[in-house]
């Protein structure tokens, strides 16, 4: 399904989850988070936060806490998704027809409020910037190239360095180049696109 423009239409398109969600999102209603689609699903944001989302897989639903780590998890209910990568987020995982207790759900959902005003919030660690030397050759003999590039953020050209540099041979470099210099003359990011669901 592509990305929905309302939590009414993702939902109504939850042919498994619907009613679980329908729940789910009466009880975060009942709170100060402002509801939202972020990447085409239900989102709920505090202060600008994200703090909690909803969405509908295959064989499971999962209850997205952002800051979830920082939640005293006494029940056991949370898992980081990717033990290795997964730093803050930890999700809810429920199986079909499952409702979490409604006062153990509405506690988490009042700890992630709760670190969010505190400004309890998971430092992300910065990737190195590394330019590729085929990159740093197109920006030596392009002063306005140059120009561009270091005007986007440092999020932006650590992307386009990672980009390049993960290519094997010359060839794939060189293409990677050529389908970036529009994306930086125009002061886009490489996953821009993906970022405004």
């Amino acid at each position: 399904m592509k990305g929905a423009k309302t939590v009414d239409e993702y939902i109504e398109n939850q042919d498994i989850w619907r009613t679980q969600m329908q729940t789910l999102r009466q009880w975060l209603n009942e709170t100060d988070l402002e509801e939202t689609i972020k990447w085409g699903a239900p989102c709920y944001v505090h202060n600008k936060t994200n703090l909690v989302g909803l969405a509908g897989f295959k064989n499971h639903m999962a209850v997205w806490f952002h800051q979830g780590v920082f939640i005293d998890d006494k029940h056991q209910n949370l898992i980081a998704s990717n033990e290795d990568t997964t730093k803050a987020l930890r999700q809810w995982r429920l199986e079909k027809d499952e409702l979490p207790e409604k006062a153990i759900f509405m506690d988490y959902v009042r700890q992630t409020i709760a670190n969010t005003e505190k400004g309890v919030k998971h430092k992300s660690e910065q990737k190195e910037l590394i330019i590729p030397e085929m990159l740093q050759q197109m920006l030596d003999e392009d002063d306005e190239f140059n120009r561009k590039f270091n005007e986007l953020t440092r999020g932006k050209r650590v992307e386009y360095g990672e980009y390049i540099a993960s290519a094997k041979q010359d060839k794939t470099r060189l293409a990677r180049l050529e389908k970036i210099r529009p994306l930086i003359d125009e002061g886009k990011g490489l996953h821009d696109k993906y970022k405004n669901c």
